[in-house]
């Protein structure tokens, strides 16, 4: 395996083709690392460089597992989400930090919710990531703005998006208390 001192920029870099440490000489390059740094790239969104920044600085202490390598956390991949959730993690943050001493260990969107994890937290701390995972399902998480659970055209990507906002999500169809009464027709339920 190619050392890339643990940072996720190295691991980047290594999988978009640029072999050369910024301190050293050329790496040599390891297939199956940039592979699944690529496949990650492409399964998770990232939130856009400056917004981290601002959180890493604001709650150096919630969010200091960045700088570890991701075999340890996976805040070493950033926040796997997009931009709209920014404000909400911001608030998330605050009160966390209020309230008591954190780490969170990942911060990602999974089935179209925000989640965050914590090495540890109390009953109140569980709570309000609880609150900001059931809250995140009416925010879009590219936008920011009011949205609603979608899934991709494929039925295998779940995001909460604004109407209309990528192309290829539909509204997810809201389930019936009787699965099987969704096949009937109306005639065999009268």
């Amino acid at each position: 395996p190619t050392d890339l001192g643990g940072t996720r920029d190295g691991a980047l870099r290594l999988a978009r083709g640029n072999h050369a440490h910024p301190d050293g000489p050329a790496l040599p390059f390891d297939a199956k690392a940039a592979c699944r740094v690529a496949a990650h790239e492409r399964r998770h969104a990232l939130m856009r460089e400056a917004l981290t920044r601002l959180l890493y600085s604001r709650y150096p202490v919630l969010f200091a597992e960045h700088r570890l390598d991701a075999a340890e956390t996976g805040m070493a991949w950033g926040f796997q989400h997009d931009d709209g959730w920014f404000a909400l993690v911001d608030a998330l943050a605050a009160v966390i930090t209020s309230y008591a001493m954190a780490v969170a260990q990942q911060v990602k969107q999974k089935t179209g919710a925000l989640r965050i994890t914590l090495r540890e937290g109390d009953a109140f701390v569980r709570g309000a990531c609880a609150a900001a995972e059931r809250f995140s399902r009416t925010i879009s998480e590219v936008s920011g703005r009011r949205g609603i659970l979608m899934v991709g055209r494929q039925g295998r990507w779940l995001k909460t998006l604004a109407p209309g906002e990528i192309a290829d999500f539909v509204p997810v169809r809201p389930r019936t208390a009787d699965p099987a009464a969704e096949s009937l027709s109306d005639e065999e339920i009268d």
